[in-house]
């Protein structure tokens, strides 16, 4: 695996590998959304994938204070 991740975020991945539903939606890290991405592109799960990536737009949509809080 390529990069870094955290061990929550590595179990979510894996327990959504052996087929735990995973509902992106109540997923509101910024950072924990970000390496699902990661891991998701790199094992080809193209449908978590495209889920994340909506709900990373969703989270930047809602951010007041703007991208760059969220980063920092």
């Amino acid at each position: 695996m390529e990069g870094e991740v955290s061990e929550h975020t590595f179990n979510l991945f894996l327990r959504h590998m052996y087929g735990c539903k995973m509902d992106v939606k109540e997923v509101a890290e910024f950072s924990t959304l970000a390496e699902l991405h990661s891991i998701a592109s790199q094992f080809g799960q193209v449908e978590l994938e495209k889920e994340v990536k909506e709900r990373l737009r969703r989270v930047l949509d809602m951010e007041t204070r703007g991208p760059t809080a969220l980063v920092e």
